[in-house]
């Protein structure tokens, strides 16, 4: 079965908003699936499995005609993998990127999750969410220093979510100091990217940075939705 586009929100706005067309942002990820009731797979480890943020989540589910929804909390237990394993659509929501991240790779669901990927269950990336599909992520160490981490891998670039002016001062050096990927996308607060199954990513809403270092040479791009820059292809590793 082949891979679905992956779809990665800076938070949960473009969940509910809809495009110039008067489509929710949420359609072309929803169009993809083809099972007549989609089972809906909510994982809540990163922001502590709160249900406040779960009843947002079924609430964009409802906005575009999708009821059977479910919370895959942190305990993880049969009903929820029997759930997960069975889904159509999940949803990483956001959180903390570092603690979410553990309890994935703790409890079994990282390897669910690449599983499912393959089988061509959509996956959807919300703020933490997002940090974790893309290939590595940075966390502060003890002493304020960046420390870079290997992600989920599903996105071949690294994913940062409404950073400030200092965080991307800092994309530079992080690139440099990464051994496996050299190349970053930010997504500002409102924002979204789409990577496609070709390789291709298109951003959403709001303009994107792009971050490449090449050669030593530090490339920034702004990359706009809905204009011929909204595509652009990604190198190969």
């Amino acid at each position: 079965m082949e891979t679905k586009p992956i779809l990665l929100l800076a938070d949960s706005q473009l969940l509910f908003l809809k495009n110039e067309n008067q489509e929710s942002y949420l359609k072309s990820i929803v169009d993809e699936i083809k099972a007549e009731d989609p089972k809906c797979a909510y994982l809540g480890a990163s922001n502590g499995d709160d249900p406040v943020y779960y009843d947002l989540f079924t609430a964009a589910m409802n906005s575009v005609g999708l009821s059977n929804c479910k919370m895959i909390t942190s305990k993880f237990d049969y009903e929820e993998q029997d759930f997960l394993d069975k889904a159509d659509l999940i949803l990483l929501a956001g959180g903390d990127t570092e603690k979410g991240f553990q309890i994935f790779k703790e409890n079994g669901i990282a390897e669910i999750l690449q599983k499912k990927y393959n089988e061509g269950t959509a996956l959807i990336g919300v703020s933490a969410g997002a940090i974790q599909l893309g290939w590595q992520f940075f966390t502060k160490t003890a002493n304020g220093k960046n420390e870079l981490t290997d992600a989920f891998k599903f996105i071949p670039f690294m994913v940062m979510v409404h950073v400030d002016k200092n965080g991307i001062n800092e994309v530079e050096q992080l690139l440099k100091e990464s051994t496996s990927i050299k190349r970053a996308y930010e997504i500002p607060a409102g924002g979204g990217l789409i990577y496609h199954t070709d390789s291709t990513v298109e951003a959403l809403r709001k303009p994107i940075n792009e971050f490449v270092l090449k050669e030593e040479e530090f490339i920034h791009t702004l990359i706009f939705p809905g204009n011929e820059t909204a595509n652009k292809a990604v190198e190969e590793i």
